[in-house]
């Protein structure tokens, strides 16, 4: 009775969470230095958290359905009209949501690769086909002639930027000529765009085939809450809005954003220092001998080695330590693994343990 797509589609693997080290090692929760999924190193201002321990009071009841403060409070940090914003749990359902409301059957989906999987995911889901456009290291850096020719006549268009797992950009001429030369919609990842200082989002002014979204788990540290936006036509962010799960961004999420987007400087100063340390944390990864980290605009760093990645993963694992396995991802051609940019003392951490997980056995 199931759809067979569903029987063969692989499920989305969000790699080690600090559970399943504590679980098969025996690790003790507080020593465990978590660098896998790319959330920020710092948590919110007291603002964002007694916003949510306001809101704690209300909760036996639902939440706007319209999330009209939020929106409110989005139009004005981004320049765009409400109408023109949906949000979502998430940026992962508000990519779901694209899907939803354009993808038929044998659609063509175009994106450049590596990039996010969960792309891969959610396409396959609508039985969509694949056009898949590599990229080459060292910088993984996008030929837009040769992908604008292989993407034109797609469906759907998908663009990471910064993109993950790369942390490399497509400059904003570049996003113009692909939506200008793609003929169906064009998706604009933007999760990681606050680490940069370069966005799309005034695009879909003259662009009605743009959709950008926008993570508020990455630069906003709100990973666990679950929020995020889309900005994009009108007509398109509407139908978003119709389309997508009733209540999904729940009270407490909503009340923490609206709160993080008065808390810029905040966010602004956390943002500095996780530019800084992704530097120098860069900068001690190239000195180590046996791997060849990546240069990247986001919060994370792509690193090659030359050891076997389950292997080394398992090893820093053991010591508590956990980075993102990349075996296996579309595109990339070699062991990789990405790192995320943490704390000073959990940097050290990590290159203490990559060091000694390096060393000839």
């Amino acid at each position: 009775m199931m759809r067979d797509v569903v029987r063969y589609v692989e499920p989305y693997d969000p790699g080690l969470f600090p559970q399943d080290i504590i679980e098969r090692y025996g690790i003790d929760r507080r020593s465990v230095i978590n660098l896998a999924s790319n959330e920020s190193a710092f948590s919110p201002p007291a603002r964002v958290v007694e916003a949510v321990q306001r809101a704690l009071k209300s909760v036996n009841r639902y939440p706007d359905p319209k999330s009209r403060r939020l929106k409110a409070a989005l139009s004005k940090a981004v320049g765009v009209d409400e109408r023109q914003i949906c949000v979502g749990a998430g940026a992962t359902q508000l990519l779901d949501t694209a899907c939803k409301i354009f993808l038929d059957p044998l659609d063509l989906v175009a994106m450049p690769v590596p990039t996010y999987s969960l792309y891969v995911h959610l396409a396959m889901l609508r039985e969509a086909r694949l056009e898949l456009v590599e990229t080459s290291p060292p910088d993984f850096s996008l030929d837009v002639d040769s992908f604008v020719e292989r993407a034109k006549d797609a469906k759907m268009t998908f663009i990471c930027s910064p993109n993950n797992p790369t942390g490399s950009v497509v400059e904003r001429a570049a996003l113009e000529e692909i939506a200008e030369s793609c003929h169906g919609v064009v998706v604009v990842d933007e999760a990681y765009a606050d680490f940069t200082r370069q966005s799309a989002c005034d695009l879909v002014q003259s662009h009605p085939n743009l959709i950008v979204i926008r993570s508020m788990s990455k630069y906003l540290s709100l990973a666990g809450l679950r929020v995020g936006y889309a900005v994009a036509d009108e007509e398109v962010a509407s139908t978003m809005e119709k389309v997508r799960l009733p209540f999904s961004v729940s009270s407490l999420a909503e009340e923490a954003a609206v709160a993080a987007l008065s808390s810029s400087k905040h966010y602004e100063r956390a943002k500095n220092r996780i530019v800084s340390e992704r530097d120098w944390l860069l900068s001690r990864l190239k000195s180590l001998d046996g791997i060849e980290p990546v240069p990247s605009h986001a919060n994370f760093i792509l690193v090659k080695v030359n050891r076997d990645v389950p292997h080394l993963v398992e090893l820093l694992g053991k010591k508590g330590v956990l980075i993102r396995d990349l075996a296996g991802v579309i595109g990339l051609h070699g062991h990789y693994v990405r790192i995320t940019v943490g704390t000073r003392n959990e940097n050290l951490g990590l290159l203490q343990h990559l060091s000694a997980a390096l060393e000839p056995s």
